[in-house]
C-alpha cells in the first residue's frame, strides 16, 4: 500500500513539475525561453529519473529480502498437519503413516511422535527424528514406517484407529495433530 501511494505521489510530482515548466516557458521573453525551457526540461527529467530509480530501489529492495528471509512459525495455526488421502497401510507386518504437511511460513520440522489406538487406549507408537525444510505454502508429505508385533498387527487390523501425535518444530514449536481413520490392509 505504501508503494502505490508513494509512486502516486511521483506522478503527481511529475505532472506539477511538467506543468510549471510549461507556464515558466510560456511566461520568458523569447530570448530567455530557449535557454530556460532548455535548462528546466533537462533538471525536470533528471528529477523524474532519479524519483522512479528511488521508487523502484525502494520495491525491490523490499521484494527481496522478503523473499530470502526464513521465517520460523510462531503459532501451531501456521501449520496444518493431517491424514495424506487413505494414511495407513498394513502390509504384512510392517506399518505406514502416510501425513501431508502444509506451513504458512518456511519452517523446519525437527521430530514427529504418532500414536495409534482406539478412543482409549494406546496400542503402536511411531516416531521419526530426520529433519526436514518445509517451504511457505508447499504440501511437504512425510511417511513414517515401523514393523509390528503380532498381538500390534492384530490391533491395527480390527479397529477404527485413532492417530494423534505431536509435531516439533524448529524454535521450540510443538503441534498436536489428530484424526480418525480405517487402514488399508494389503
Amino acid at each position: 500500500m505504501l508503494t502505490k501511494i508513494l509512486l502516486g505521489l511521483g506522478v503527481l510530482s511529475n505532472l506539477a513539475t511538467l506543468i510549471g515548466f510549461w507556464m515558466a516557458y510560456l511566461s520568458a521573453p523569447q530570448f530567455v525561453q530557449s535557454k530556460v525551457a532548455a535548462l528546466l526540461l533537462f533538471i525536470g527529467a533528471a528529477a523524474s529519473v532519479a524519483l522512479y530509480l528511488a521508487i523502484a530501489y525502494v520495491i525491490l529492495a523490499k521484494r527481496q529480502s522478503t523473499q530470502h528471509k526464513i521465517d520460523t512459525p510462531t503459532s501451531k495455526d501456521q501449520i496444518y498437519i493431517g491424514p495424506d488421502g487413505t494414511p495407513i497401510r498394513l502390509v504384512n507386518e510392517s506399518l505406514k503413516v502416510n501425513l501431508k504437511l502444509f506451513a504458512s511460513v518456511n519452517a523446519q520440522l525437527v521430530y514427529i511422535k504418532l500414536e495409534l489406538g482406539n478412543s482409549k487406549v494406546v496400542k503402536v507408537t511411531l516416531a521419526d527424528g530426520e529433519p526436514h525444510q518445509l517451504e511457505a505454502g508447499k504440501i511437504f508429505s512425510k511417511s513414517i514406517e515401523r514393523s509390528l508385533t503380532e498381538d500390534e498387527v492384530q490391533t491395527v487390523r480390527s479397529e477404527l484407529l485413532r492417530v494423534q501425535g505431536t509435531a516439533k518444530f524448529a524454535g521450540n514449536l510443538e503441534v498436536p495433530f489428530h484424526f480418525q481413520t480405517n487402514p488399508l490392509l494389503i
